[in-house]
């Protein structure tokens, strides 16, 4: 993908991903302040809506160095969201850091992260090929509800890809999971 394609793609996804308190608010001076000064307390969500403000240029000019050192503070204090935005922001600058990134969002309870990070155990983009760590992160990530990872889970399974014993969902567990609305006394 070209890479004026990809920072489209990139920032579009970061929009639909923004917090909604810069959206309803816009970015003004006093907004800027307050959440700088949040954000320098410690406030991890403050830091987000900051990384947002300067990627987005919401008040301000656009500063993607100024974005990531915002998204980087808010994935330091704990904030998912910030992770995601920080390891597609960064995906531009500098692809090593991707595979970080999304795991601390994954740890972070992003589900988006973990189907990201299994694909990319799955395919040895950017880390060492692991279809087994790649099926324990679609695994848990199905099991909390994420359909595309249980999708991705059923492709596993489809083309032999998944473990077997002790480290796999059984394959009845799956499709319960899968299709709940289906007993396992309707399929026999």
């Amino acid at each position: 993908m070209e890479v004026g394609m990809l920072r489209t793609f990139a920032i579009a996804l970061i929009g639909f991903l923004a917090t909604p308190a810069v959206h309803a608010q816009g970015a003004n001076p006093t907004l800027v302040t307050s959440l700088r000064g949040n954000c320098e307390a410690g406030n991890a969500r403050a830091c987000l809506e900051l990384g947002l403000i300067y990627n987005f240029a919401l008040g301000v000019e656009q500063d993607d160095r100024q974005a990531v050192a915002f998204y980087r503070q808010a994935c330091e204090g704990g904030v998912a969201r910030g992770c995601e935005n920080l390891a597609t922001l960064t995906a531009l600058m500098d692809e090593r850091q991707v595979p970080i990134l999304e795991r601390q969002a994954c740890e972070g309870g992003n589900n988006d992260s973990c189907r990201r990070l299994a694909y990319m155990y799955l395919t040895g983009s950017g880390v060492e090929r692991d279809p087994a760590q790649a099926f324990a992160l679609y695994r848990d990530s199905c099991a909390i509800g994420s359909a595309p990872s249980c999708s991705d889970l059923g492709n596993m399974y489809r083309a032999g890809l998944a473990p077997r014993g002790r480290t796999g969902m059984p394959l009845t567990h799956f499709l319960m999971l899968l299709c709940p609305w289906v007993t396992l006394e309707q399929g026999r």
